[in-house]
């Protein structure tokens, strides 16, 4: 059986606005998978100022004492 009433012209008025907002929710979700994708991949620290240099202690051997 085929539908009682086929206005083409009527259909596409009535399903315009449903079909614009199916496009505008898969826009946004790609939006907020590309979003996360660039946060969970940038390198940490990638924003922060080079660390100042740090120095080391270095000790002589003779203060070290080895187990027997």
């Amino acid at each position: 059986m085929s539908a009682p009433d086929t206005d083409l012209e009527k259909q596409k008025k009535r399903h315009a606005v449903p079909l614009a907002g199916m496009v505008a929710v898969i826009a946004i979700a790609i939006l907020g998978l590309v979003f996360l994708i660039s946060f969970f991949t940038k390198e940490p620290g990638a924003d922060e100022e080079p660390a100042a240099e740090v120095s080391t202690l270095v000790l002589p051997a003779e203060t070290i004492v080895l187990p027997v």
